[in-house]
């Protein structure tokens, strides 16, 4: 009994950490529809994940006139990436929302995030 319990217990674990790296995880073009289906502006929205030239860099990338969207494999290299990049970006799970450039207004950069918790939240 008490080994089922633990096998119980360890596959919710590993179901709530999103077992890691990338199969599971959330990638840019995910959260950009997210946002288009709440409404939020994604002016002239483009795939540039051509330029993720390695896992640390992103492994899908989209950029907008209002937001751009970066995804990772996984969460510690979301948080470096954001760290690293300083003020002007926001890191939720594997997913990093970077306004630097676009001139976002603080109540759309909420509206944002907001969405992008709830995508990550289902």
């Amino acid at each position: 009994m008490r080994r089922g319990l633990v096998c119980v217990m360890s596959a919710a674990a590993l179901a709530l950490a999103g077992c890691g790296g990338g199969g599971g995880a959330v990638t840019a073009q995910e959260v950009s529809e997210a946002f288009e289906e709440a409404g939020l502006p994604m002016t002239d929205a483009r795939d540039n994940s051509d330029g993720c030239s390695t896992p640390e860099v992103c492994t899908s990338r989209i950029t907008t006139e209002d937001v751009s969207v970066y995804g990772y494999d996984s969460v510690e290299d979301a948080q470096n990436y954001a760290e690293t990049a300083g003020e002007g970006y926001h890191q939720n799970g594997p997913i990093v929302l970077g306004y630097v450039g676009a001139d976002t207004p603080e109540d759309l950069q909420v509206q944002y995030e907001e969405a992008l918790a709830d995508l990550l939240a289902e």
